[in-house]
């Protein structure tokens, strides 16, 4: 599964629910989630967040360095962030799920999939977000 944005998410676009830079983006993982355009916001998919503890709190975190950008060459709006990344941590994921913490029912966003499983045992569990971005609207 290659990462896709929500439907939720394309539509609250249009209607300006979502402020990428302002409001408070979060990143939660996920293990073994199967992606749903259905899924709305974060109560749809809080049954595949990794388990709480060992150095991961429910609802994941908050992404930092948010901006936003016009790539002319590829002709698209570019979303990006600061790589997030928890220390002294535990963590198995397959994805990440991007939701919105500042509007209401937490709309998602978008889902990243890790391409398998990615864990580290008391290091740090770090999201490489590609250079370009983020996200990419074209």
């Amino acid at each position: 599964m290659a990462n896709a944005l929500f439907n939720r998410f394309k539509q609250d676009v249009l209607k300006k629910v979502h402020d990428l830079v302002n409001d408070g983006i979060y990143v939660m993982l996920v293990n073994n989630y199967v992606f749903n355009q259905a899924h709305q916001v974060y109560a749809d998919v809080s049954s595949a967040e990794v388990a709480n503890g060992s150095g991961y709190n429910t609802g994941g975190q908050q992404l930092t360095g948010n901006a936003v950008s016009i790539d002319g060459t590829n002709n698209r709006g570019v979303f990006a962030a600061d790589n997030p990344s928890w220390s002294n941590s535990t963590i198995t994921a397959t994805g990440a799920i991007l939701y919105n913490n500042t509007a209401s029912g937490k709309p998602l966003i978008a889902y990243i999939d890790f391409g398998g499983s990615k864990a580290d045992s008391a290091s740090i569990f770090t999201i490489q977000w590609d250079a370009s971005g983020v996200l990419y609207f074209g």
